[in-house]
């Protein structure tokens, strides 16, 4: 198996949800994500463990 060096980026940039917790909440995920952010699309990678990561 080869050597895997992992690059890790992390963004940061705030939102401000006029909405009650209850509404937005649910839709802070990578599939439900997709619903209002025009541009996001993502690939699943799952680990050994199951994990999704």
């Amino acid at each position: 198996m080869e050597n895997f060096q992992s690059l890790q980026v992390n963004k940061k940039f705030p939102l401000t949800f006029n909405s009650l917790l209850e509404e937005v909440f649910p839709l802070l995920c990578l599939v439900r994500e997709k619903e209002w952010i025009p541009v996001w699309d993502f690939e699943w990678i799952f680990w050994r463990t199951g994990r999704i990561e």
